[in-house]
C-alpha cells in the first residue's frame, strides 16, 4: 500500500505531485507524449499509515510513473507500485502491487490531484476473502514557499480484506531548510484511519502520524522517518504474529529516481 511515496508519503503515497511543468519549458521530441521515470526504493521497514506492512523487516519497491500536462491547471498521471509484503499469514501474501491514475495540476496557487488506486496481493486469499481493494483519492495543497501544506482524502467501499467501507484523512507539511546543503528538508505527516469492520481487520480505527528528515546525496534521496499509531499492542492483530507492527519505529531508506 503505498504512504505516501516520501514515503508513499513515497511515492505515496503519496499522491501529491510537484507543480506541473509548464509545456512550452520542454521540448519534447518523444512518440508518446508526456514523461517517463523510476524510481527504486531500499527501506528499513515498509509501513502504510503508520502500520508495517513487512512484520517489521526491510523492503525493496519500484515504481514506474507517467507525468503527461496539458497546461499549468490540468493534467494526467499513472503509475505502477510494487513492493514485497509479509503479513505473517502463511506466505499467502510476498507482493504488493499497485496501479493508480487521475488528474492533477495547479490552479491560483493551489495544486489539486484526484485518481484511483488499485491495491493487489496475487495469489493472496484466505478461503474465499481477498487481500485486494481499490481506493478512491484527493489531495489539496499550497506551496507558502517556506512551507508545502496538503490535505488529503482516501475512501473505499471494500478496503483490505473485505473489511467494508473505510475513510482516510490526512496532512501533510514539508518543510524544505534552505540553508542547509543537499536539499535537506522536513516532513511532518498526521492521519486518521476509520474502518466499517474492525474486528475483521484486526486493529481499531486508529491515528498516524510521522515525522522525518530527507535529503539528496550524489542523486540518491536519504531519509530517517520516526513512524507511529495511537494503537495499543492488545488491539493490534491480536492472535497473530503481527502485534509489534503498529508500534513506533524508526525507518531509514535510499531511493533514486531515473
Amino acid at each position: 500500500m503505498p504512504t505516501s511515496r516520501l514515503t508513499s508519503l513515497a511515492l505515496a503515497g503519496a499522491l501529491l505531485a510537484a507543480a506541473p511543468v509548464h509545456a512550452e519549458d520542454k521540448k519534447d521530441d518523444s512518440i508518446i507524449p508526456g514523461d517517463f521515470s523510476a524510481t527504486v526504493t531500499l527501506t528499513s521497514d515498509y509501513t502504510f499509515r503508520g502500520i508495517s506492512q513487512t512484520d517489521s523487516g526491510p523492503a525493496i519497491q519500484g515504481a514506474i510513473d507517467y507525468d503527461y500536462t496539458f497546461n499549468p491547471a490540468i493534467g494526467l498521471y499513472a503509475g505502477v507500485f510494487g513492493s514485497n509484503v509479509d503479513f505473517d499469514d502463511g506466505d499467502e501474501a510476498n507482493l504488493e502491487l499497485d496501479l493508480y491514475a487521475g488528474l492533477k495540476g495547479e490552479i491560483s496557487g493551489f495544486i489539486w490531484q484526484a485518481g484511483v488506486i488499485h491495491y493487489a496481493y496475487p495469489g493472496a486469499e484466505v478461503g474465499d476473502v481477498h487481500y485486494n481493494f481499490t481506493e478512491l483519492a484527493a489531495k489539496l495543497g499550497y506551496d507558502f514557499d517556506f512551507v508545502l501544506l496538503t490535505g488529503g482524502v482516501n475512501y473505499s467501499w471494500d478496503y483490505f480484506f473485505e473489511t467494508g467501507d473505510s475513510l482516510y484523512v490526512s496532512a501533510d507539511a514539508s518543510v524544505p531548510l534552505k540553508f542547509l546543503p543537499y536539499d535537506i528538508a522536513l516532513g511532518l505527516h498526521a492521519g486518521h484511519q476509520s474502518i466499517e469492520d474492525n474486528a475483521r481487520f484486526g486493529a481499531p480505527d486508529y491515528y498516524d502520524w510521522s515525522v522525518g528528515i530527507s535529503g539528496k546525496v550524489q542523486g540518491f534521496v536519504l531519509a530517517v522517518t520516526y513512524v507511529d499509531t495511537d494503537i495499543k499492542k492488545s488491539e493490534c492483530f491480536p492472535g497473530s504474529g503481527l502485534t509489534k507492527t503498529c508500534e513506533g519505529r524508526a525507518v531509514f531508506s535510499i531511493s533514486r529516481s531515473f
